[in-house]
């Protein structure tokens, strides 16, 4: 038969146990661990979720070759989109709608 380990906390001692103090030292380093390991994680979790993100540059780049694509399909015959009045422009929508 294998006997586990009795893992008992400081919180179940009583103050006079001769156990208490190491009870309270691994505790206390175990607490620590944790508490310094904790910003590390956090950090590393940072650069994950920063790796596919673009930067401002690479996103105004993006937006200006779509503007120019979207006024090239504007301007070619036989398109298929018109601006909206602007007693029709509403905030949220696109301002491009198709001529259906």
């Amino acid at each position: 038969m294998s006997q586990g380990t009795n893992v008992v906390q400081a919180s179940e001692l009583d103050t006079d146990d001769p156990r208490l103090p190491d009870c309270q030292a691994k505790e206390h380093a175990e607490h620590a661990r944790m508490a310094f390991s904790h910003p590390r994680k956090q950090l590393a979790n940072k650069s994950k979720s920063q790796a596919g993100k673009k930067t401002s540059e690479e996103l105004a780049i993006l937006i200006n070759e779509n503007a120019s694509h979207i006024k090239v399909q504007k301007e070619m015959p036989g398109n298929s989109w018109k601006l909206p009045d602007e007693k029709s422009q509403t905030h949220g929508e696109s301002k491009l709608s198709p001529v259906l």
